[in-house]
């Protein structure tokens, strides 16, 4: 009884506090159709507006009394918001994945947490570059082969170079860290509404979202440029 009545306030607060939010309107929607022109044009748009954005997540988790610092000792509060608010900010339905990838619907009314996921994902970019002088923000265009156009990062701000001495994130590769929050919320969502279990396996490299810390402990991970490569999950199940 006393959980639902939390989560009811939480929901009301983080509804009334994102009226007032700006929005992210890059200059071209969609993905399928944008040229490599208009999906330059999208990326300079975000560049630009890295600083912009990041003031305005700032000011709004004042209102949650959350400092947004790009420091390690930074990350756990952030970590706490994302799994007490964060399943309220991406509605429920595939059009929200749509609004991810295409900017279609525009993020705003239901759509308006969107633009939190976005930013915390310019954060953790940030975070990731500042501690890792490997990382950069990049242009995901491909790898050369058909059939690009549908892998998820493609024509998005994406971080290359993260650990280039590991094959997962090469040029090739990059990270969609956008993506990445965007499951952070969606596992806090699934915690939110009883479809979540912890993880079981605390000797995973990486759990599942929706686990306690998992945002600081992945962003930790990027961050790490002499990080080891994560143990493949086939080779856990050999242990057992």
């Amino acid at each position: 009884m006393f959980g639902f009545v939390t989560r009811y306030r939480d929901k009301r607060r983080l509804q009334e506090a994102l009226r007032d939010y700006p929005e992210y309107a890059p200059p071209f929607r969609g993905k399928a159709k944008l040229k490599r022109a208009q999906a330059e044009a999208n990326f300079e748009f975000f560049m630009s507006q890295r600083s912009k954005r990041l003031e305005c997540l700032g000011r709004f988790l004042l209102g949650f009394a959350v400092s947004l610092e790009l420091t390690p000792e930074g990350l756990p509060l952030l970590d706490a918001w994302l799994l007490r608010y964060g399943g309220y900010l991406i509605p429920p339905g595939g059009d929200a994945i749509d609004a991810l990838e295409r900017y279609d619907p525009p993020w705003t009314s239901a759509f308006a947490g969107m633009n939190i996921v976005h930013d915390v994902s310019v954060f953790a970019g940030e975070y990731i570059i500042r501690h890792n002088p490997n990382a950069r923000w990049g242009l995901f265009v491909g790898d050369g082969i058909r059939g690009a156009r549908d892998m998820m990062g493609y024509y998005h701000p994406c971080l290359f170079r993260i650990h280039p001495h590991h094959r997962g994130y090469s040029d090739t590769y990059p990270l969609y860290i956008a993506d990445e929050i965007f499951m952070c919320c969606e596992g806090s969502r699934r915690r939110l509404e009883g479809r979540w279990l912890p993880c079981s396996r605390p000797e995973d490299f990486f759990r599942q979202w929706g686990d306690d810390n998992e945002f600081v402990r992945r962003v930790s991970y990027w961050a790490d440029p002499d990080a080891e490569p994560p143990t493949p999950y086939s080779q856990l199940v050999l242990r057992e």
